[in-house]
């Protein structure tokens, strides 16, 4: 693995730590209030009050009902797209494309076990559990530090 492929595989990593904190802190009330985002609409920002976003309003009291189906755009044709309705999904949409983007620039990185054929396969699974320890503990203390320090509201 090339230099440049790490770092950019380092980053997606963080950047989706990131954005699943965001996707916890935004999915109930209790996270939001005590979020850097308690300022902002919740209607985008708290995912329990964004149906009105995704659904169409049937009986005309304001909020989004499931049953009448999901709000169209360009004249009626197209479903609007989820991804852009609330920040939940939204960050859902950063978080899985960091995610799997990151393991189109992944390629082994540690190579501590080295055995001849036809114990090869053993090599391979031991020097992938090496790289899965390393990459899930990068993604794991992402999420923890904006999790629970990053994004968090000092009161």
């Amino acid at each position: 693995m090339d230099n440049w492929q790490i770092v950019v595989f380092v980053i997606l990593l963080l950047y989706s730590g990131f954005a699943k904190a965001v996707m916890d802190i935004v999915s109930n009330r209790p996270n939001f209030d005590r979020s850097i985002f308690k300022d902002r609409d919740p209607e985008y920002w708290l995912k329990n009050l964004s149906d009105d976003k995704k659904y169409k309003d049937i009986d005309g009291d304001g909020e989004g009902d499931y049953e009448a189906g999901r709000k169209k755009m360009l004249w009626g044709l197209v479903n609007v797209p989820v991804a852009f309705t609330d920040a939940w999904h939204h960050y859902q949409f950063r978080f899985l494309n960091c995610l799997f983007l990151a393991w189109v620039f992944y390629s082994p990185v540690f190579k501590f076990f080295q055995f001849d054929f036809p114990y090869i396969w053993i090599s391979t699974g031991l020097n992938g559990f090496v790289d899965f320890l390393w990459a899930r503990s990068v993604f794991g203390l992402s999420f923890v530090l904006f999790y629970d320090y990053v994004l968090r509201k000092n009161d």
